[in-house]
């Protein structure tokens, strides 16, 4: 394939630029990746956190409904979890 002068000259800019350049943008673009992935793991993991919390505090809601005599262990289980495992969510307050 024979390229006329002008597109020689191009490339040859281009593989300058790339020769001096290319390292740092790969890096960059790297960082760029990390980051975004990193942002998308914490997002999948709070949000992983929050229904599991709200299963407890459903489960609390629902022992707090039907009273009876097993309910006051299940409620204090829930609450205990909720306020050791998922404190970090807004349910603890919520059950609270």
């Amino acid at each position: 394939m024979a390229y006329d002068l002008e597109e020689q000259e191009q490339l040859a800019q281009l593989k300058a630029w790339w020769n001096k350049y290319g390292t740092i943008t790969l890096g960059l673009l790297s960082l760029a990746l990390v980051v975004v992935l990193g942002w998308q793991g914490l997002n999948w993991y709070e949000n992983s956190q929050s229904q599991q919390a709200r299963g407890y505090y459903e489960a609390l809601e629902r022992a707090a409904a039907e009273p009876s005599q097993d309910s006051a262990p299940r409620i204090e289980a829930a609450m205990q979890t909720l306020q050791s495992d998922f404190a970090a969510t807004d349910y603890p307050a919520r059950a609270a």
